[in-house]
């Protein structure tokens, strides 16, 4: 990462540094992201060893942070670094207190440790001298010097506030200069920060015209996962019990791969991985598909307070009945091309339009499922924080983890009410979280890697932002099934809540029972089966499942409401007819015209043409 050396099999972001530095860009360079993590996938390095050994062939390696001040890599690089700020020949005495303790100061700067005479964990000194040696043009035997610098816990020095002290003010007027300072990008010397959240740093740091180059610090791939947790592994047992108990390595549970655990972990860290290894030897049990799920969920819990969940693809569309077109269309434009690679068709979003409990979480479950990718949901409404600047870093540090998953399918529930532009009221917080999702929804670069999936039953109330193309490309209509879909739906449900029964009903009586749920939506159908399997408990087994289901549509109540406006909203807000039932097709096209007059309207209103239990 010097101009005189670069690692060989360096991490992605490494080689991206040493290209820009290399090539003149830059000297000043801000590491965000996964910066807690081990680096290249070899546990117990750190960013800051790492960093340390490949700046090691320079003539002063310092790194420093508030909490602990300055560290040198070796005696002699600590020795010039106080030679060349003046602190080896005269060691100033801290100010006030008593003359002895002046004294003691001024001995313990001429006889032991001269960076002890000042107070080098104030920000402030601490960079008054990095800042006296970054300009040092030689050594005293006037040869060139070369100093790398690494700054740690960037965010506790350049803070993102709205009142900063005269003391912040200062230091960041001096980072400011370091990054146009022209001088030491002539001595080749280099600096580095480090920060978790890029969006912590103040803004000003953060503009092109600091010249603080800033490079992300991904989260680890599939590959780099994998060969990760095989470097853990135990191959096979010794030869000898002695020689086994010594090796302190783990296995896997009988019919997991090291594939299958790089797959589960999407969005974790080397750490996480590592923490997994931990237990499983601790409890002296292989790596199972419960021990790291278990895991994940409470990392993931911890990591990001509820704002993303992530679950687990436990069935496909063989679980959902009807919805033939839809299913048909998301494996030829979503499933095919996310599985293939062939980005460019799949389709940047898809907005899910209809009535409530018509299975549209359900569906993109299922659709996660089929295209070989993780769940993600994501709940705007965790992300608003009341400190300042704190929705901004949920929000980063949220789509930094998405960025991570990939490919994945993130979802957003109930889209209308969660994702809005907001008002006045919080200071522009809600048009910035707005503008934010609005530009990653719409960055191309992550068409096929990242689809996102909304759900609302009110499309009349999304921005004008949300709809137009290139951010929900396909505008999809789940409505409430016809009888042959609501037939498909019973028996699939039915199925699965009875899975030990062998006398199940067949298919005209599941048909003859559907004809009576009019406008029933999914859930409620499923309310019904619930209802049954209740029933058919209390029957001590003695009925039979057709009778449970007709007992329990005797006794459930639908509850939905507004199924026929929200129908006409979801036809209204389509895109393609294509992903309309064929018998709503010409509704579909009637609801873009003004009705006539007022039967014609209530005409148009009804699709199914009969009166549901719902209206009596």
């Amino acid at each position: 990462m010097a101009k005189t050396k670069q690692k060989e099999n360096a991490p992605t972001w490494a080689q991206e540094f040493s290209s820009r530095y290399l090539s003149g860009i830059a000297h000043t360079f801000l590491l965000h992201g996964n910066v807690q993590d081990y680096v290249a996938a070899i546990a117990g390095q750190t960013l800051k060893n790492y960093l340390l050994s490949s700046f090691s062939e320079r003539d002063i390696v310092v790194y420093w942070h508030r909490a602990s001040g300055f560290y040198f890599p070796n005696n002699a690089m600590k020795k010039r670094f106080t030679e060349a700020v003046g602190l080896a020949a005269a060691s100033p005495a801290r100010s006030g207190g008593s003359a002895l303790t002046a004294g003691m100061n001024a001995m313990a700067g001429a006889g032991g440790d001269p960076l002890t005479s000042v107070e080098q964990t104030k920000p402030l000194v601490a960079l008054s001298l990095l800042n006296k040696l970054l300009h040092i043009h030689t050594k005293p035997d006037s040869t060139p010097m070369r100093v790398a610098v690494i700054i740690d816990y960037a965010e506790t020095i350049a803070p993102m506030s709205e009142a900063p002290s005269t003391e912040d003010r200062t230091v960041m007027v001096m980072l400011d200069e370091w990054g146009r300072d022209a001088r030491i990008a002539d001595l080749e010397h280099i600096v580095v920060m480090i920060a978790s959240d890029l969006h912590d740093i103040h803004e000003r740091l953060r503009r092109s015209g600091a010249r603080w180059e800033q490079i992300e610090i991904p989260f680890p791939g599939f590959e780099e996962r994998c060969a990760f947790i095989q470097s853990f592994l135990r191959p096979e047992p010794a030869e000898n019990a002695e020689e086994d108990e010594q090796n302190s390595q783990v296995q896997l549970a009988e019919g997991v791969t090291p594939e299958d655990i790089a797959r589960l972990t999407t969005g974790l860290r080397y750490i996480d991985l590592e923490d997994i290894v931990l237990r499983a030897t601790y409890q002296q049990q292989p790596i199972s598909y419960q021990l790291v799920k278990a895991r994940k969920d409470e990392i993931v819990a911890s990591e990001f307070e509820e704002v993303l969940q992530i679950g687990e693809n436990t069935f496909g569309f063989e679980s959902l009945g009807g919805m033939s077109e839809i299913k048909d269309d998301l494996l030829e434009n979503v499933v095919r091309p996310m599985r293939q690679g062939d980005y460019r068709i799949a389709p940047q979003g898809l907005l899910l339009i209809g009535p409530a409990g018509t299975g549209k979480t359900r569906l993109t479950r299922a659709l996660a499922k089929e295209a070989g990718v993780t769940f993600v949901e994501l709940q705007p409404n965790k992300i608003f924080s009341k400190w300042v600047g704190d929705t901004e870093r949920r929000l980063e540090r949220a789509l930094t983890a998405i960025k991570a998953m990939v490919p994945c399918i993130v979802f957003i529930d109930e889209i209308d009410q969660a994702v809005g532009r907001g008002d006045s009221g919080d200071n522009g917080v809600s048009n910035r979280v707005f503008k934010r999702l609005m530009e990653i929804m719409s960055d191309t670069a992550w068409r096929g890697k990242i689809l996102w999936v909304a759900a609302s039953n009110r499309p009349d109330l999304l921005d004008a932002a949300l709809l137009r193309p290139g951010r929900f490309d396909k505008k999809v209509p789940i409505l409430a099934p016809d009888e042959h879909e609501r037939a498909s739906i019973l028996q699939v449900i039915t199925q699965q809540a009875f899975p030990s029964v062998k006398h199940l009903p067949s298919e005209q009586q599941y048909q003859e029972l559907a004809d009576q749920m009019i406008d029933y939506t999914g859930a409620e159908i499923e309310s019904v089966v619930g209802k049954a399997t209740q029933l058919y408990a209390r029957s001590g087994a003695t009925w039979t499942i057709l009778k449970a289901l007709q007992e329990a549509f005797d006794r459930i109540i639908p509850s939905t409401q507004d199924i026929d406006r929200m129908t006409r909203l979801a036809l209204l807000h389509c895109n393609d007819l294509d992903l309309v039932p064929a018998h709503l097709r010409e509704l579909a096209r009637a609801v873009r015209k003004p009705a006539r007059n007022e039967e014609e309207e209530q005409e148009m209103l009804s699709p199914q043409g009969r009166r549901s239990r719902r209206d009596l």
